[in-house]
C-alpha cells in the first residue's frame, strides 16, 4: 500500500539505495516488533476466572493462600514470559483478596 500510494517512511538507516523498501530500517523493526506484541496481548488473554482456578489449585495441593499469586505469577513467567497479574494485584494478594 505505502508503495501504491508512493509513501516513503523516513529511517536514519536509509541510504538511498532504489532497493530499499518504503518501510525500511529501525522504522520497519519497530514496526514489526509493535505488530508481534498486540498479536501476542491478544492472543494471550486468561481469563480471569482460570487464574482463580489455578490459585484454588494451589491452595488445595497445600500452598497457603497468600502464597499461592506469587507462586502462579512465578509459574506464568517460566511457562509463558508473561505476568499474569498486573503489579497491583499480586501486591494485594492475587484476584479478588
Amino acid at each position: 500500500m505505502l508503495c501504491e500510494k508512493g509513501i516513503v517512511i523516513p529511517d536514519e538507516d536509509r541510504t538511498g539505495a532504489e532497493e530499499e523498501a518504503n518501510l525500511y530500517g529501525m522504522s520497519y523493526a519497530v514496526m514489526e516488533d509493535r505488530i508481534t506484541e498486540l498479536l501476542f496481548n491478544h492472543a494471550f488473554s486468561v481469563d480471569p476466572t482460570v487464574i482463580k482456578k489455578a490459585e484454588q489449585c494451589l491452595i488445595d495441593n497445600g500452598i497457603q493462600q497468600s502464597e499461592a499469586p506469587a507462586i502462579l505469577q512465578a509459574l506464568g513467567y517460566i511457562l509463558f514470559s508473561e505476568e499474569l497479574y498486573p503489579e497491583s494485584e499480586l501486591l494485594t494478594g492475587g484476584m479478588d483478596q
